[in-house]
């Protein structure tokens, strides 16, 4: 494997290790109601944190089974989500409310933060990493817009080692971030920005509502290609509210709508027979966006053996139009049915290879995170076979307890990637940079 290595796929916060953010909190006054509720919710007990904080210190297994999402947690989002929650609670980003905020008290995390994981991948051998960051929804554009700037102002101070910012953007309205991430772009920090990020949680939010927001990015490349960003997209990781062709839908319209990198994808490559005999449920706007999906693509989806009867489909979306939208649409899934999902996929993968997507994967991540019950289940050796462009990322490194050469490790080791396509998938890494997909100029 090569020395020299790229992780694309990671989150400023969740790549914090345990021992970090204990040195960073300890002593603070924190509110942890929010926290403990959360946790509560998916654990089913209750948790002192304070008293937690309290008895344990940096290093101790006590306090990384707390911070950390490990084995024992596996396959609940929720959970997950629960133990983010401590980092949303006990950050001072927590005080930037768009009143009086704590700015010193946030810009001194900030730098240690950045730091700190610069430290972390000098540690693990990373030369080069993109670091997604996301605020919430009480942040005002104008403070985003200040801390956007104080993270790229670190990232910029680190020599030993290259850091990136990818900016989320709220799927529900991006359009006041993308404002934002202009005016970053546009200050003297703006060369450490170079991608938006769409993450958080897919449901209820169909990824061709974006298709504006990333055209206007692509035609901003085109007027400011000294400042050009790539636009990242995380799809197909979480579809518990659709059925299994509308999951692969997603992933393939997040691809035409204009986004550079495809965060996970799972929707795209798991065996469908893995949900043999289940039942799924979808609202008829789905569905109907379904009937859409197919009537446009009907030739193509016939070329790969998937059954489209236009004047049934016509039919049907005459009766989804007529029922009400809280109404639940169940489909069962029998193997013809698992069949002509796995067909579906195979469109849509050859798809998103002819346009040259790229697909990050996170093995770990994925494992936990969406409840895969054994390695082999992982389609990382299908997108390959298929020749999908594909890199490996971290995620959440910190929360996950792992690194990118660990990831790397486990795709060797576990999921069946050779060592030849263990390099190629490195080499890949650096080719898919978010500046480089971006055509930002003056980048080799």
């Amino acid at each position: 494997m090569s020395e020299s290595l790229a992780d694309l796929h990671l989150h400023l916060y969740g790549a914090i290790p345990a021992s970090l953010w204990h040195d960073l909190i300890a002593g603070r006054d924190i509110n942890w109601h929010d926290y403990e509720r959360a946790f509560a919710a998916a654990y089913g007990r209750h948790v002192d944190m304070a008293g937690v904080l309290g008895q344990c210190d940096r290093n101790s297994s006590q306090w990384r089974r707390h911070f950390e999402f490990g084995s024992d947690d596996a396959g609940n989002f929720d959970r997950f989500q629960a133990k983010f929650n401590l980092l949303i609670s006990s950050s001072a980003l927590a005080g930037l409310d768009g009143s009086a905020s704590p700015w010193r008290a946030v810009e001194l995390e900030l730098d240690r933060v950045v730091d700190g994981l610069a430290h972390q991948q000098r540690r693990h051998g990373v030369d080069y990493a993109e670091y997604r960051m996301m605020f919430g929804p009480r942040h005002s554009p104008a403070t985003v817009e200040r801390a956007a700037r104080r993270i790229c102002y670190a990232m910029g101070q680190q020599s030993a080692t290259t850091m990136r910012l990818a900016l989320s953007l709220p799927r529900a309205d991006p359009w006041p971030m993308w404002g934002v991430v202009q005016a970053v772009l546009a200050s003297d920090v703006g060369s450490s920005l170079t991608a938006i990020d769409f993450c958080g949680t897919e449901e209820g939010f169909p990824p061709q509502a974006l298709a504006g927001v990333l055209a206007d990015v692509h035609r901003f490349n085109a007027r400011h290609p000294d400042r050009a960003i790539a636009t990242l997209v995380h799809v197909g990781e979480s579809y518990r509210d659709k059925t299994l062709e509308s999951a692969v839908r997603w992933v393939h319209q997040a691809a035409v709508g204009g986004a550079h990198r495809l965060g996970h994808a799972l929707a795209l490559g798991i065996d469908p027979q893995r949900h043999r005999d289940q039942t799924r449920h979808e609202s008829p706007a789905e569905r109907l966006d379904q009937i859409a999906y197919d009537l446009e693509h009907a030739v193509e989806l016939r070329r790969f053996g998937v059954r489209v009867d236009i004047d049934e489909l016509g039919r049907e979306r005459l009766q989804r139009q007529a029922q009400s939208p809280r109404q639940s649409i169940a489909v069962h899934y029998d193997q013809d049915r698992v069949d002509q999902v796995r067909r579906r996929q195979e469109f849509a993968i050859h798809a998103l290879r002819d346009r040259g997507t790229i697909i990050e994967v996170c093995p770990t991540s994925n494992y936990r995170i969406a409840g895969l019950t054994h390695w082999p289940q992982h389609p990382l050796p299908r997108f390959l076979a298929a020749g999908l462009r594909v890199v490996v990322g971290s995620d959440d490194p910190g929360l996950l307890g792992t690194s990118l050469r660990q990831e790397l490790s486990l795709v060797g080791s576990e999921i069946g990637v050779t060592a030849t396509q263990c390099d190629a998938l490195v080499a890949q890494a650096w080719a898919a940079r978010s500046e480089c997909l971006a055509g930002r100029r003056g980048v080799g």
